[in-house]
């Protein structure tokens, strides 16, 4: 007899879970079902497959936040470095026009000496208006400041001749 009671007690849990889930609701969300409906959502797996869902897009959003994150690194290496290239030529321009300045008093020192050819005086002087032109001209890039130096550079030979 008990175990007729416990096949009854098996078959009325199958009739009610089979019921429940039949009571499934059809938007699945756990706050609208009520306790019937719930039952009947969990029992479908509904719920599991709405957690699995969720769970995906979670994932998805992850990784997305984490390739945001690795281009936002990326391009605050990128500013940085553009950063740090902007104050290299300021400083680099800043040193040419100390030089021209230096030249220009040696140019002038020239000048006052009596014995100075005065030609040669002016000439360098012409080269030394040119050259702060094309400072002030100049792109701000390397190859601009290398020209700079080189021009600089001959121009220093020539004051030393003087």
């Amino acid at each position: 007899m008990r175990t007729h009671v416990t096949a009854r007690n098996l078959l009325v849990a199958m009739a009610c879970a089979a019921s429940l889930g039949g009571c499934a609701t059809a938007t699945c969300d756990p706050n609208s079902a009520g306790f019937v409906g719930g039952l009947g959502n969990a029992m479908s797996g509904c719920y599991v497959a709405t957690e699995n869902r969720q769970r995906a897009t979670l994932a998805q959003e992850r990784i997305r936040m984490e390739a945001a994150m690795a281009d936002a690194r990326t391009s605050q290496a990128r500013a940085e470095d553009a950063q740090f290239r902007a104050m290299n030529v300021a400083a680099q321009l800043a040193n040419v026009s100390q030089s021209n300045a230096e030249l220009r008093r040696r140019l002038e020192q020239a000048r006052a000496r009596r014995d100075t050819d005065q030609a040669s005086v002016q000439a360098a002087q012409e080269q030394l208006d040119r050259l702060e032109r094309e400072r002030q001209s100049a792109p701000a890039n390397s190859q601009a400041l290398e020209q700079l130096h080189r021009e600089q550079s001959t121009l220093d030979r020539l004051m030393t001749q003087l």
